[in-house]
């Protein structure tokens, strides 16, 4: 099931990649695409107990919107950042997203062992949810695609 969602992941970084660069909607797609991580993960809760195949098949959704969103959150932070550097943008989303992951593990882990995977599920889609509320939150100021529309050097 994890190259399920690696593969399926690598294919909507992809797709999500060209639909932003198509529509240059920011905060609409990261949006979009974090609202379906979490219906994904709620799927990924509600179908655990039937088996593989449906396993499977949520997980394929879950690869395509969750890593998919990866991209989709760098070129967004870059854009809010602008002109500061994106390797400064990208090395904070990447120390983040690393500390966050240890302590997601090492607390769902412990949350896993004593309470069950039910309990670990819904603790994930809280945290998807909190994540996606404070992306709502996030004021879309593009800064780098207003001074390329300008025609300016970015």
């Amino acid at each position: 099931m994890g190259l399920v969602i690696i593969v399926a992941g690598m294919i909507g970084s992809v797709v999500c990649g060209v639909i932003l660069d198509k529509t240059h909607r920011y905060k609409q797609v990261t949006l979009s695409v974090y609202v379906l991580s979490v219906l994904a993960m709620v799927a990924f809760a509600l179908v655990l107990p039937y088996g593989l195949l449906p396993m499977f098949f949520v997980s394929t959704l879950l690869g395509v919107f969750m890593i998919g969103y990866v991209p989709i959150g760098f070129e967004f932070a870059v854009e809010l950042t602008y002109p500061v550097a994106e390797v400064n943008s990208s090395g904070l989303l990447n120390v983040s997203a690393q500390i966050f992951g240890i302590v997601l593990i090492a607390g769902g882990g412990a949350i896993l062992e004593h309470y069950g995977d039910k309990i670990f599920n819904i603790c994930l889609i809280v945290s998807l949810v909190g994540g996606c509320i404070t992306t709502a939150l996030i004021k879309s100021d593009l800064r780098r695609y207003k001074v390329s529309q300008k025609g300016g050097d970015i």
